[in-house]
């Protein structure tokens, strides 16, 4: 995971895009990009919180399971659900509806994890969410905000 930290603004825009291109390829080019985007979100995060004083640490057990979960939901498709339907077996099933809500809270819940305790850190105080709305965007849209974002990664967590 350090490698995220130490990464260069073109590698890690390099490792978000090009899985993207091939993902018509194969379901586990997929699962790779996933697990690409989280793990940066990751590093990120829990490098932060930890390097933050006593009090504005956050316990990290819900940020751990929020993105535990889009990662098993997204191996989970991966392996049952997406080689069926290029077999041309059908629709998704309705019942993946709650799973793929679950997943979404659990990518919004590490996005703010990840922003807040990033922007606590660079700051050296405890922010608002005017103070971390630019980060948190800037994850969320991550092809882009990586050019923006990863610099300021590796001068603070580097």
């Amino acid at each position: 995971m350090r490698f995220f930290l130490t990464a260069k603004a073109w590698q890690m825009f390099l490792l978000i895009i090009a899985p993207m291109l091939f993902i018509s390829l194969s379901s586990f080019i997929w699962l790779a990009w996933v697990c690409i985007i989280l793990g940066w979100f990751y590093s990120i995060g829990m490098s932060s919180n930890s390097r933050l004083p006593a009090e504005l640490k956050k316990n990290a057990t819900l940020y751990q399971i929020g993105l535990i979960i889009p990662l098993l939901y997204i191996l989970f498709l991966s392996v049952f659900i997406f080689p069926e339907m290029q077999r041309g077996a059908g629709q998704l099933p309705t019942w993946i509806i709650l799973p793929h809500l679950a997943s979404m809270v659990g990518i919004f819940y590490g996005l703010w994890f990840t922003a807040k305790q990033f922007s606590t850190l660079s700051a050296g105080k405890k922010v608002s969410f005017i103070d971390y709305s630019g980060p948190f965007f800037l994850f969320w849209f991550c092809p882009l905000g990586v050019w923006f974002i990863q610099p300021r990664v590796n001068k603070t967590l580097g």
